[in-house]
């Protein structure tokens, strides 16, 4: 088999919502052909030497047991390459464009279920991909109205974490349409009645702060939501929370940061072998 190495895959779920011109095509139908083709959307973010262009290429769909799943590569293209990228842009294996490219993270997505797994690698943190990703489909497809990735969460880990910020100085929150059930149930639902459901949006973003020394109300509604949100449905949003220990240490939690990991073992030079692990993880865990 050659070189083995460890890679380190996060797990989430892509939410897409479709444009009102695309009403008689099902989401899968447009993940399915927009998978299946060239991804031509570009994304580029920073200023000067810390401008990167986001590019996702190599894509292809595959069917195993039954379920069709799409992987190919997000890569980053460093700010010196940019321009030059652009002219050419093609698959990240051609020799021609090795020089150019910063970082990649391999990704399978499941289309049905749009669940998703990518790699964590150096240069691309979760948040970076999360962003590019979603941002590259609404730009290739005319047919999408929006995306978002958001990571599952290791819901101990972040639970943990919350319960060692004694005072609350600033919430923000993103989520997106639909809320599902939780401990956070109420004031989910009240969330979303008054910022979603009455407004007709697809997406929220709240951002609460306050200077009082004792922080923001505990029982508030924002935060139950920043508190079980991740724990219970992090699909469907991201929270940041920040605020001071019983020490007074400032601490600042952010429920990517607490992303759900597995590790698979994948050869370096059987790309295929890497793509079955892959679709694999998908597989389990969409089993149990």
């Amino acid at each position: 088999m050659g070189r083995v190495k460890k890679t380190q895959l996060i797990l989430g779920k892509l939410n897409v919502e479709i444009s009102m011109f695309s009403e008689t095509q099902s989401r899968s139908m447009v993940l399915r052909q927009l998978f299946g083709g060239e991804l031509t959307g570009t994304m580029v973010a920073g200023e000067g030497e810390q401008e990167s262009a986001w590019v996702i290429a190599d894509n292809e769909i595959r069917t195993v047991e039954g379920k069709e799943f799409a992987v190919g590569k997000l890569g980053r293209i460093g700010s010196r390459h940019i321009a030059r990228f652009k002219k050419n842009p093609r698959g990240f294996d051609q020799i021609e464009l090795k020089d150019m490219v910063v970082a990649v993270s391999r990704f399978a997505l499941e289309i049905d279920r749009e669940r998703l797994v990518f790699e964590q690698v150096r240069y691309i943190s979760p948040q970076q991909f999360a962003e590019a990703f979603a941002e590259i489909m609404v730009r290739s497809d005319e047919r999408l109205r929006d995306a978002s990735v958001f990571p599952d969460v290791v819901p101990q880990d972040y639970s943990a974490e919350f319960s060692r910020i004694r005072s609350i100085h600033r919430i923000k929150f993103e989520l997106v349409s639909p809320n599902s059930l939780g401990d956070f149930y109420d004031a989910a639902c009240a969330m979303r009645k008054v910022f979603i459901t009455d407004t007709g949006a697809d997406r929220v973003r709240v951002d609460c702060q306050t200077k009082a020394r004792e922080g923001l109300i505990r029982q508030s509604q924002v935060v139950q939501i920043a508190q079980f949100m991740p724990v219970h449905t992090p699909q469907y949003g991201l929270v940041v929370v920040s605020g001071t220990t019983e020490t007074g240490e400032p601490i600042v939690l952010r429920s990517i940061d607490k992303a759900k990991r597995v590790y698979v073992e994948v050869p370096a030079d059987q790309p295929e072998v890497t793509w079955n692990r892959f679709i694999e993880v998908l597989l389990k865990e969409g089993r149990g």
